[in-house]
């Protein structure tokens, strides 16, 4: 199993949220866990966004699957007053969702 590079960057952190395995050509199954029911923070924007952009760098990635580590949950919910320390990070999401979604002609 190969890993993104925002992966092997979140893995020097005891918290990362994200795992991409790269073992099919053309498709990344991406893990995400943050125990104990997958919390969704600004951290996990962060994260994301690290990933959207390894994601863009590789045309040859056709198929994107995104599962849970924890099978009672996929994500929990926002914490919203963890959302309230990190208010950059949200704007970060915003731009992020913005530019990821499709262009109409």
């Amino acid at each position: 199993m190969t890993q993104s590079s925002a992966t092997q960057r979140g893995s020097e952190q005891a918290n990362a949220q994200f795992n991409t395995n790269r073992t099919h050509p053309g498709r990344w199954t991406i893990t995400f866990s943050n125990p104990p029911i997958n919390m969704f923070l600004p951290t996990t924007i962060v994260e994301l966004g690290a990933l959207m952009t390894d994601r863009e760098a590789d045309p040859s990635v056709k198929v994107v699957v995104f599962q849970s580590a924890n099978p009672d949950f996929f994500i929990a919910h926002l914490d919203v007053a963890k959302a309230t320390e990190r208010p950059r990070c949200w704007a970060f999401g915003a731009t992020l969702c913005y530019a990821s979604r499709p262009r109409q002609s």
